[in-house]
């Protein structure tokens, strides 16, 4: 068993992941570094979240325009979260309507 988990870490796929998110942290922190005075955390896990999503879009088969342009609406979209501090209101209606999903299943006689 501990050779077949052996052989899945060794494979192309895994040792290719493993060099993409290296190649994510070192830029991020190249990045991060030369932005002094300014919070950046969570940098790292924002261009992993943007490399995530880039990825997905690649597995849609969306040719480039249309994967440029839905990233490009999901930064304004978060950017104008985050500016009008949106995200606690948005977060507070996500665990409301959390906590009514189960009383709306049991509503029905």
């Amino acid at each position: 068993m501990l050779v077949r988990l052996l052989r899945r870490l060794v494979s192309a796929d895994a040792i290719g992941l493993i060099l993409v998110v290296s190649a994510l942290q070192a830029f991020a922190y190249g990045i991060s570094s030369s932005l002094r005075n300014t919070d950046t955390r969570y940098f790292f896990w924002v261009c992993l979240l943007a490399a995530w999503i880039a990825f997905g879009f690649s597995k849609r088969n969306l040719d480039g325009v249309s994967a440029s342009l839905g990233m490009l609406a999901l930064g304004i979209l978060g950017v104008w979260i985050l500016g009008a501090q949106l995200t606690a209101p948005l977060l507070d209606i996500g665990r409301a309507i959390l906590a009514i999903v189960p009383q709306l299943g049991s509503g029905r006689r």
